[in-house]
């Protein structure tokens, strides 16, 4: 079964680009909430990869939903939107930075955002809020990732292990 990779906030760190690569399987989907290169703001880390992570993304043959974020340069990866509608195991998906105010469609059921490097799962007006926290810059504490499957999403750490685990009824 395909699942929704979400992951946002990752600012050019190799290492956690490789945590992602690695878990992807050929079926899967991949969702990012923007600042994955973060190139606005270079990083003198020997970590700092963005043009590796750049390449190695665009090379993964996955369906790819992303945003850009407040860290991620306009000519670094060209044309990325804003905000972006679509939909997964029939469930109508919405994904944007919230770095700044956006009109969310009525017709969304899951919002995906990112911004704050604090991982969440929220149920709100009949509508699921998920943050995937930041695998690289955590402010909580814990790096992290999300996956959707099977109407389940669960945000996981660095290691795999679950931290945060809801079903999804709609």
């Amino acid at each position: 079964m395909s699942k929704l990779i979400i992951i946002s906030d990752l600012h050019s760190s190799y290492s956690s680009w490789q945590v992602i690569k690695n878990i992807v399987n050929q079926d899967d989907e991949i969702a990012v909430a923007g600042d994955m290169f973060g190139t606005r703001y270079p990083s003198p880390a020997s970590n700092y990869m963005p043009d590796e992570i750049k390449s190695e993304f665009i090379s993964l043959p996955n369906k790819k939903h992303i945003v850009l974020g407040n860290c991620d340069d306009l000519n670094f990866f060209k044309n990325l939107p804003a905000t972006l509608s679509f939909s997964f195991e029939g469930i109508n998906f919405f994904i944007y930075h919230s770095h700044m105010p956006v009109k969310i469609p009525d017709t969304s059921q899951i919002i995906i955002s990112g911004h704050t490097h604090i991982k969440d799962i929220t149920k709100k007006e009949g509508r699921l809020f998920i943050n995937p926290g930041s695998l690289s810059r955590p402010r909580d504490g814990a790096q992290s990732y999300g996956i959707f499957s099977n109407h389940k999403i669960t945000i996981f750490d660095i290691d795999g292990e679950k931290l945060i685990e809801e079903s999804v009824n709609f």
